[in-house]
C-alpha cells in the first residue's frame, strides 16, 4: 500500500529518471528485482541530499548490492553516479525541502504540491 508521503518520494524519483536514460540503467536490475533500480536511484538522491560524498554513497550501493548477491563494481557504481550531484539538482533540492516539511507535519498533499512546482 502506498502512504501519502511515498507518493511525495515517487514523484521526487519519477521525476530524476527523466534526467538520464532509466531505461537502459533499469535494464540492468530487472532480473533480480523490479525496484531495485527505483531504489538505487532514491539512495542516490537521498545521499546527495543528506551531503554524503560520491565516494561514500558509491560504497554504501556497494555493499548493499553485495548483501543481495547481485555483482555491480564499485567503478561502475563512481561512474554511474558521477555527475548525478548536478544532474539531479532539482530532485536533491525538493528531498530536502519534502523530508523537512514531512517531518516539521505537513500535510503530504500540500508538501507534493510544492515539490511539484520545484521539479517542473
Amino acid at each position: 500500500m502506498t502512504t501519502s508521503s511515498d507518493i511525495v518520494w515517487n514523484a521526487i524519483t519519477d521525476s530524476a529518471k527523466n534526467k538520464f536514460d532509466y531505461k537502459s540503467f533499469e535494464e540492468q536490475f530487472i532480473d533480480v528485482d523490479q525496484n531495485l533500480a527505483d531504489n538505487i536511484l532514491f539512495k542516490i538522491i537521498i545521499g546527495f541530499a543528506s551531503k554524503k560524498t560520491d565516494e561514500v554513497i558509491s560504497l554504501e550501493l556497494f555493499n548493499e548490492m553485495m548483501i543481495i548477491g547481485f555483482i555491480w563494481k564499485l567503478e561502475d557504481i563512481q561512474d554511474f553516479i558521477k555527475g548525478k550531484d548536478k544532474l539531479l539538482k532539482s530532485e536533491i533540492y525538493s528531498s530536502q525541502l519534502a523530508g523537512s516539511l514531512l517531518e516539521d507535519g505537513n500535510d503530504p498533499s500540500m508538501v507534493l504540491n510544492s515539490i511539484t512546482q520545484l521539479l517542473n
